[in-house]
């Protein structure tokens, strides 16, 4: 039986400073719950989470308190279990396009293949396969099958079409990607549509508009400040411009404040220097970076977009936002400062 002094000590090394912080305060220690149990220290900043099976966004860290080794991910607007995770106490809450199997693994089901999402948080998912002419619009991965032609999603149409300046014919040509059409044998952009990586673009788009270059954004009516969003491939509002007629346009990591309606970045999203766009940590996950630039771990890559993420066989770890080898098994249980110091003090008194 637990003697009254191993309360004690349980509940002062709990209340030490620098082990848990309050909602929205910088912290040291990531991976540490906060002093109201429903915030997180992540990227030096407590943060709210949202627990297995609660609703989130693409902005929101899914963490499980009970377990936290079980890695989560938001798809389908619910926190669920990672594809590579158990769930033998939880079935039927792997992310979408996984199954649980019979070794209690979140595993793909057929027609969908393990993919690590384009997002700050790196997470495991099952990203579904489509064909050409196929519906791409829930982000599936356009394959193009043995000597099939090379597609992609439509960001028009949002089904799998023939990329710009890439083979085609007359068998096919009703795939080519919007603005273009199959001339000599290749889909070929038409004016006022030009090729940006592979989709055919207008020289001028607007909010919500693809696009590939920054001057490629321009609103007229109404006037707004946009940039091209290249995580979103889309021209985006920048921060804390008016959302009030486009709440669903802000930049990445960016909502429409529903106090000022204009763009502010959302946690774990801070402000960049410019203050026109919202990022990571500079060199961490989702962080800008230039490319070649060494990111702030050696398991990670800056990408074509400048962005670092984490290199192919390797997962985010939300514990301590880093990147770490498929082959580990992933994140252990979180340490938590002074822990293992309690331990030792705990035993020591035991064995007197």
């Amino acid at each position: 039986m637990a003697s009254p002094f191993f309360a004690i000590l349980l509940l002062a090394l709990a209340t030490v400073p620098g082990t848990v912080r309050s909602q929205n305060t910088p912290c040291s220690t990531d991976g540490s719950l906060c002093t109201d149990k429903n915030s997180i220290c992540f990227n030096s900043k407590c943060v709210p989470f949202v627990g297995l099976g609660g609703a989130c966004s693409i902005i929101d860290v899914c963490y499980n308190k009970p377990d936290a080794t079980l890695k989560l991910a938001c798809v389908s607007n619910k926190c669920l279990i990672q594809a590579g995770q158990t769930c033998a106490s939880n079935a039927d809450k792997c992310v979408t396009g996984a199954a649980c199997n019979t070794s209690s693994l979140c595993s793909c089901t057929p027609g969908y293949r393990n993919w690590q999402s384009n997002n700050a948080f790196m997470s495991n998912e099952c990203k579904r396969q489509a064909k050409i002419g196929e519906d791409c619009s829930d982000h599936a991965d356009c394959v193009s099958g043995d000597n099939g032609p090379d597609i992609k999603c439509d960001p028009y149409k949002l089904t799998c079409a023939i990329k710009a300046d890439k083979a085609c014919t007359s068998g096919n040509a009703q795939y080519c990607t919007t603005g273009s059409t199959c001339q000599s044998n290749q889909c070929t952009c038409n004016p006022p549509y030009t090729n940006e990586k592979g989709m055919c673009s207008k020289t001028i788009s607007t909010v919500g508009g693809v696009c590939g270059r920054e001057d490629q954004c321009k609103n007229e009516n109404p006037p707004v400040h946009m940039r091209c969003d290249h995580l979103a491939g889309r021209c985006l509002l920048e921060l804390d411009e008016d959302c009030s007629t486009y709440k669903d346009k802000c930049t990445t990591g960016a909502v429409c404040s529903t106090d000022t309606k204009t763009c502010v970045c959302s946690a774990p999203y801070v402000m960049s220097d410019d203050g026109k766009r919202c990022e990571g940590q500079q060199g961490t996950f989702g962080g800008q970076c230039k490319t070649g630039n060494v990111c702030s771990n050696p398991q990670a890559q800056c990408n074509d977009d400048g962005y670092c993420f984490c290199k192919p066989g390797n997962s985010f770890r939300a514990s301590d936002s880093t990147c770490v080898s498929d082959g580990t098994g992933g994140a252990r249980r979180m340490a938590v400062p002074g822990m293992s110091l309690l331990v030792m003090f705990v035993l020591t008194i035991t064995l007197h």
